[in-house]
């Protein structure tokens, strides 16, 4: 796994020298065809390394391998889509799936099988009796190390539905002191950030008529659904979410129930004030920098900055000046969804913007908004963040159940994740700013 990793990391390098070639050549036909390919790397370089870094070691908690905790989980997949219409579990179909050698490697890993002792019987020791009781802990480091853009923020365990995150705006300023004067007293102003808890699912059908064999192959990719399913959510909420009903919804008006109607993305919470107009010099390295400058000092650190943009965008920018290739910085592909830098600030590239590549009218308005007039969303849209005034709250870790429908005679798998995001510092302060108003 870790050379193939790295033989994927050293394709990726490559070839952003390569295109770094073509761009400086003027060859646009042929920088588009490339990038497509580095795309298709560097989603295969994150899988790799989600399943090295997951996959490589043991659980802290039982000494069981990851891969043997992913094979539980499906395991538990299994138990599910095998329940019958009374709500007991069929144990003669488990146990066919329990047999094959993948599962039976695992149970031996986990010290389920082989192990007999003092009372235990054969079919004990077979793990005759073993039913996975929920998913490992694994998924979930496997959904947080799928994230991109949501990995950018730091998360905490909210210890109660709605927890209260207080903060001070103010700064401690020291003061000149006279010997023996007691210094001017200083009064902290407070404040304090709300996470309320939400509840983000999914629901997937099984018929009665699936097959033994196949809920044996299909348990692998099912499992990828869940952890894909689940970050692809969390990138959206963080970068698009916005609670505004209606058309005015800065997404358009989308159904009630999509994700991005969870909570406010960096995007929603972002003021007039933190919109920048690209309208003379379109999408350029001069606006780019614009985009820092309008942060003040918010804008100073660029370990604490990220420049989120489409692939179109991202195409145009290999030409700036400013601009590193991968091969051209030490630690190159070590961040999930990282391209290259501008000005050493990384770049993410997110294929969950509106951009005009989708369609003439598939971007935003001048102002940065699907407009509901969709003849309005010829433009496009690329941002700087500080991700240190972001933070999720989770609350509930990722957990599955089951739900028997007679009528359509299917089985229903049921995802369920409870968090929140928030900004944690003043509404005012500008954080995050967009450019806006360009093609």
């Amino acid at each position: 796994m870790k050379e193939e990793l790295e033989q994927l990391k050293a394709q990726v390098v490559e070839l952003t020298r390569v295109m770094g070639e073509r761009a400086k050549a003027g060859y646009a036909n042929e920088v588009k065809e490339l990038s497509d390919k580095l795309i298709q790397l560097q989603a295969q370089v994150n899988d790799r390394k989600m399943q090295f870094d997951a996959g490589q070691t043991k659980s802290t908690s039982a000494g069981v391998s990851k891969e043997a905790e992913r094979k539980m989980d499906e395991l538990f997949i299994a138990s599910a889509l095998l329940t019958r219409k009374d709500g007991s579990l069929d144990r003669a179909a488990f146990d066919v799936v329990k047999s094959a050698p993948d599962y039976r490697d695992a149970l031996k890993d986990a010290g389920i099988v082989n192990t007999f002792g003092s009372g235990q019987t054969t079919a004990d020791a077979e793990g005759g009796d073993f039913i996975p009781a929920g998913f490992s802990s694994t998924l979930l480091e496997e959904i947080w190390l799928k994230l991109e853009i949501a990995n950018l923020f730091g998360r905490f365990n909210m210890t109660s539905p709605t927890f209260t995150f207080p903060f001070a705006p103010d700064r401690l300023t020291a003061r000149l002191a006279a010997e023996g004067v007691a210094p001017t007293k200083d009064q902290f102003s407070t404040d304090q950030i709300i996470f309320n808890a939400k509840k983000i699912m999914s629901n997937v059908d099984f018929t009665d008529e699936i097959e033994l064999d196949s809920i044996v192959a299909i348990l692998p990719l099912v499992r990828t659904k869940l952890i894909e399913g689940f970050a692809i959510a969390q990138e959206q909420i963080c970068l698009n979410g916005d609670t505004t009903a209606g058309a005015d919804n800065l997404n358009g008006n989308v159904a009630a129930d999509d994700v991005r109607r969870t909570t406010k993305g960096v995007r929603a919470l972002a003021n007039a004030a933190d919109m920048v107009s690209f309208a003379t010099g379109n999408f350029s390295a001069a606006n780019l920098r614009s985009l820092r400058a309008a942060m003040g000092k918010y804008g100073k650190s660029t370990s604490d900055l990220a420049y989120i943009m489409t692939m179109k965008d991202y195409n145009s920018a290999l030409a700036f000046e400013g601009y590193q290739y991968l091969y051209q910085y030490a630690g190159a592909v070590t961040t999930a969804g990282e391209l290259g830098r501008i000005d050493n600030i990384p770049i993410i590239v997110t294929e969950l913007l509106p951009s005009t590549s989708n369609g003439a009218t598939a971007g935003v308005n001048a102002s940065g908004v699907v407009d509901a007039t969709g003849a309005n969303n010829t433009k496009n849209i690329c941002g700087l963040v500080n991700k240190n005034p972001y933070m999720w709250g989770d609350r509930k870790a990722f957990a599955l159940e089951t739900f028997r429908n007679p009528f359509t005679q299917a089985t229903s798998l049921i995802g369920s994740q409870r968090l929140d995001f928030q900004k944690t510092i003043s509404a005012a302060d500008p954080t995050a700013v967009w450019g806006v108003n360009y093609v």
